[in-house]
């Protein structure tokens, strides 16, 4: 009854959006246009190479390598990478992580919880320009690190150590291709469905005041990046950062679909990355007055 229901709900969903797209095509094509230079400004450039180098990593075999370090753990090594990659592609590393056998489904589902990280770059080239203010800008990012930083201390499974040595099988051609296919198939991946909630926001915030704090949630809601720049709106620098980082650390409609999508090809659940997006989200916004009000109290 419930799965009738709601296969029912997205049914009038899809056919309100088509009448939408027909009533008001030439408006939807250049928010489609807007929302594509955005992308290409703001995600393309500071994901698609580092992705690149990032699975190369991994399918060259340059990972177990790393065993030799004394006392370098898989779950240490999944926190670093998605710290520098972003999301979603910290979930796609705990997938390859777990297919090439690094890890178990048990300590996979366990690395759900801290593989949620802006890409850093993300943080720099784009939050700070927007946010106006490099203390804010700061916070809020030492905020995200420091609760994923707290839920890798709880979750992380023990002291998993690599047991798998390198093999070196695959030449440096065959996984450049294999790393450039993967990078652009999580972006296509991001692109595609953040388009698609981008224009369901459209409509839904065309009812609203553009200068209003609800367009800003329901921009957030929906797609990330579109949140983010939308937050311009809010005068309070205070307000406006804390608004970014629950965009962040719970991640968007849209971020959780791509993430489902990638966790569900591999076997793995999405509940753990739920649960883990939501005790971030909670931690982050406690350190984030924490570290406001600190240095004022001291």
């Amino acid at each position: 009854m419930k799965r009738k229901t709601f296969n029912i709900i997205i049914f009038i969903h899809l056919l309100v959006l088509l009448m939408y797209y027909f009533l008001q095509t030439s408006l939807i094509i250049q928010n489609i246009i807007d929302y594509s230079i955005l992308f290409l400004k703001s995600f393309f450039p500071v994901s698609f190479l580092l992705n690149i180098i990032i699975f190369l990593l991994l399918d060259f075999d340059f990972i177990p390598i790393l065993s030799l370090i004394p006392k370098v753990s898989v779950s240490f090594l999944l926190f670093l990478f998605s710290f520098i990659s972003g999301f979603p592609s910290g979930c796609k590393m705990v997938c390859e992580f777990y297919k090439k056998g690094y890890c178990t489904l048990d300590e996979a589902h366990s690395y759900l919880y801290f593989s949620h990280f802006p890409n850093p770059f993300f943080i720099m080239g784009v939050i700070y320009p927007i946010v106006g203010n490099f203390f804010y800008t700061m916070t809020l990012y030492l905020a995200l690190i420091f609760s994923n930083l707290i839920l890798f201390l709880v979750f992380s499974k023990g002291k998993s150590y690599f047991s798998i040595k390198p093999s070196f099988q695959n030449s440096f051609s065959s996984s450049l291709q294999f790393s450039i296919q993967q990078s652009f198939s999580i972006i296509i991946l991001v692109y595609g469905v953040s388009i698609y909630f981008y224009i369901i926001s459209v409509l839904i915030r065309s009812l609203f005041p553009s200068n209003s704090l609800l367009y800003v949630l329901i921009n957030g809601l929906f797609d990330l990046t579109n949140g983010v720049f939308s937050t311009i709106v809010v005068r309070n620098i205070i307000i406006r950062s804390l608004l970014i980082l629950i965009f962040i650390s719970f991640g968007t409609i849209s971020i959780h679909i791509q993430t489902s999508s990638i966790l569900k090809e591999e076997g793995l659940s999405y509940s753990y990355y739920l649960k883990g997006r939501i005790s971030s989200l909670l931690l982050s916004i406690i350190i984030f007055f924490i570290l406001i009000f600190l240095p004022t109290s001291i």
